[in-house]
């Protein structure tokens, strides 16, 4: 549709300070030339990161990293990334609101930055997982993996990367393209 929509993740102080993070939305008022009261996307009250949207014309769909449970401040930091799963929702103009909500990983490893691409009507989503937890990528194994929403189960489209610095989807003469920056000796205080 003609929607204008906000995506941003905010500071939630109804939360402990590990579990702020919230993806959250907002509608644009045409008639008032305002933004709507903001909500969230999936208020489940644990931390959400890195977040992607996607619009294909017709649908559009959220993808993020979401905390499978609410962590105690004092936890330590690769208890949360490990914890980091991927989601995906797809809105509803009907209700304002998403629906679909579907959680593409499940495991004890970190899986961030999401991207969305839309294959003939279909999701897919690629995202960075690191074995070792380590949210610099300077340890263990970095990959990239996928899941096509018509398909069961996830596939890995790379591994054994260096630290993945960034990444994105799209679509390229009809199939799934991903692009993804790499700093292949994993030495994050130089530049080559």
């Amino acid at each position: 549709g003609d929607e204008r929509m906000l995506f941003f993740l905010a500071d939630n102080t109804a939360r402990s300070s590990i579990n702020r993070s919230c993806l959250m939305y907002s509608l644009y008022d045409k008639v008032n030339g305002d933004w709507l009261t903001p909500i969230a996307v999936n208020d489940d009250g644990s931390m959400d990161a890195f977040p992607d949207v996607y619009v294909d014309g017709d649908n559009l769909y959220v993808a993020w990293s979401n905390a499978k449970q609410t962590y105690a401040d004092n936890v330590e930091m690769t208890t949360v990334l490990a914890g980091l799963e991927i989601c995906m929702a797809r809105y509803d103009a009907k209700t304002n609101s998403f629906i679909d909500f579907e959680t593409l990983t499940d495991n004890e490893v970190m899986d961030v930055l999401p991207k969305i691409a839309i294959i003939d009507g279909v999701a897919a989503v690629i995202w960075h997982r690191n074995s070792d937890n380590d949210a610099f990528g300077t340890s263990g194994n970095n990959a990239v993996l996928c899941r096509v929403m018509s398909e069961e189960n996830e596939r890995s489209l790379g591994s054994q990367l260096g630290n993945i610095n960034g990444m994105d989807a799209g679509i390229m003469d009809g199939e799934l393209t991903f692009a993804v920056i790499i700093d292949s000796h994993r030495n994050l205080e130089t530049t080559d």
